[in-house]
C-alpha cells in the first residue's frame, strides 16, 4: 500500500485519534504495514482516527473487515486494499489485530493539548541522536519538502518546541498524524530503533533548530521532485527506504528503474502496491524518477556473522554440483550490475526484500526476469541458501 506521503513529524494544532487500545500487536502491525495507507490521507481510504469514514464500515461487522483485509477488496472508491495489506507473510491473527487496533482507535477523537513546556536544551554534538538523524530522520526532515520541519529551521520549530518534549517524544515514538494528514510513522517507520534512540534524534534536531544554530549541508538530503515525492513514502527521498520490505533505489541504474516501472505499469510485472502508482505514469514521468534516484547514493547494510560463509559461498562460486551459477557472474564482485544487460545493482539491498524477490521468482510469483534467468538460478536454491545471499548481499560493497 504506497501513499503519496511523505514523513512528517510534528504539526502545531494537529488532530490525532485518541488512543483507545493498548493492543501491542495490533498497533505493531498497524506501524510496520498498515499506515502506509490508513495513515495517509490517501482519498477513498479510511484514515486512522477518521471515525466519520469508519463508521459505515464499522457497522458491516468486524468479520466482514476481517474477511476484506486477508483476502482482499476493491470498494466502491475503486482503491484496492490487497490481500494482507500486500504482506502475504501476516498471519490471519495479525491482520485481525490490526482491524481491531483501527476500529478501536477509530471511534472517537481528541484535539492534542500543548504542554507549554520549555525544549529541553542539550548539547549541540549529540552523537546518538545524530546517528539517528542522519540514518532515519535526514530523509524528511533534511530534505526541504514543505510542511515538515527541517533541521536547523527555527522558525519551523518553535511552535512545536512550545508542545514540550514529551509530547514531541509521543508522537516520534508511537506515530502521529497532523492536521495537514501527513502521519509521522512510528519511530520514523524503523521498528528496530528503542525509544532512547528516538528520544535522541528529537533532542538533537530541537537543539540544532533554535536561535543561531548552524547546521552543515551534509545533513540535509537531496530535495527530490514532485514526480518522487509519491515514491519517498516508502522508497525515502534519498531512495534509501528504512523499512526493509521495501527495496532501496538509491544508486539503482536508471535503465533498471525504468524496466521495472514499464512493467508494473504494463502487468508484466504484478504488485498490488506498485501497480496501481505505475498505472498513471508516462514514460517520461517514469524515465525521470529513474534518472532521480540512479543519482543518489545508497546506503550500505550490514551482514549477519551467521550465515555470511554460506553467502559468500554461493555468491561468488555458486554450487557446481547442482549448477547454480555464481551471482557475481550477472551482479559483479561488487554487486553492482550491468546496466547494459539490466542486471541491477544489489550491494547493500535489505536482506529482506531481496530474499523476497528471489522467493518470488522460485515459486514463479515474479516472472519478468530477462530470459527467466532469475526463475532457472532461484529453482536451483534452498530456502537457506536465499537466506544465506540475500544477507550476505545487504554488506556487500
Amino acid at each position: 500500500m504506497f501513499t503519496s506521503l511523505v514523513l512528517f513529524i510534528f504539526s502545531t494544532h494537529a488532530y490525532a485519534a485518541d488512543v483507545a487500545s493498548e493492543d501491542v500487536a495490533g498497533k505493531t502491525t498497524y506501524n510496520g504495514l498498515c499506515i502506509a495507507c490508513h495513515g495517509s490521507d490517501l482519498p477513498g481510504i479510511p484514515q486512522l482516527g477518521d471515525a466519520a469514514a469508519w463508521a459505515p464500515r464499522i457497522e458491516q461487522g468486524n468479520e466482514t473487515l476481517y474477511e476484506h483485509s486477508i483476502t482482499g477488496y476493491t470498494g466502491t472508491s475503486g482503491m484496492p486494499m490487497p490481500a494482507k495489506g500486500g504482506n502475504p507473510d501476516l498471519s490471519d491473527d495479525d491482520v485481525k489485530a490490526a482491524v481491531d487496533y483501527m476500529v478501536a482507535n477509530s471511534q472517537g477523537s481528541a484535539v492534542a493539548t500543548p504542554t507549554g513546556d520549555t525544549a529541553a536544551t542539550a548539547a549541540n554534538v549529540n552523537v546518538a541522536g545524530k546517528t539517528t538523524y542522519e540514518s532515519v530522520c535526514l530523509a524528511c526532515h533534511g530534505s526541504g519538502l514543505p510542511g515538515v520541519p527541517q533541521l536547523g529551521d527555527a522558525a519551523g520549530w518553535a511552535p512545536r518546541i512550545e508542545q514540550g518534549n514529551d509530547t514531541l517524544y509521543k508522537h516520534a515514538i508511537s506515530g502521529y498524524t497532523g492536521s495537514a494528514g501527513m502521519p509521522m510513522p512510528a519511530k520514523g517507520g524503523n521498528p528496530d530503533l528503542s525509544d532512547d534512540d528516538v528520544k535522541a534524534a528529537v533532542d538533537y534536531m530541537v537543539t540544532n533548530s533554535q536561535g543561531n544554530s548552524t547546521v552543515a549541508s551534509s545533513q540535509m538530503a537531496p530535495a527530490g521532485n514532485d514526480k518522487t515525492k509519491t515514491c519517498a513514502a516508502c522508497h525515502g527521498i534519498d531512495g534509501n527506504s528504512v523499512n526493509p520490505v521495501w527495496p532501496k533505489l538509491a544508486g539503482q541504474h536508471a535503465e533498471y528503474i525504468f524496466k521495472q516501472l514499464k512493467d508494473f505499469h504494463s502487468g508484466e510485472r504484478k504488485n498490488a502496491q506498485m501497480s496501481p502508482l505505475a498505472a498513471p505514469l508516462s514514460e517520461e514521468d517514469m524515465q525521470d524518477i529513474a534518472t532521480y534516484y540512479s543519482s543518489q547514493k545508497i546506503k550500505i547494510g550490514h551482514a549477519s556473522a551467521e550465515t555470511l560463509p554460506l553467502g559468500e559461498q554461493i555468491y561468488r562460486a555458486g554450487d557446481a554440483s547442482k549448477g547454480l551459477p555464481a551471482c557475481l557472474a550477472c551482479h559483479g564482485p561488487s554487486g553492482l550490475g550491468n546496466s547494459v544487460a539490466l542486471f541491477p545493482a544489489i550491494s547493500g539491498q535489505h536482506a529482506e526484500y531481496t530474499k523476497i524477490q528471489l522467493l518470488a521468482f522460485r515459486d514463479n510469483k515474479r516472472t519478468n526476469d530477462t530470459n527467466k534467468t532469475m526463475q532457472i538460478v532461484s529453482e536451483k536454491m534452498t530456502t537457506e541458501e536465499i537466506d544465506a545471499v540475500a544477507n550476505y548481499i545487504q554488506g556487500l560493497h
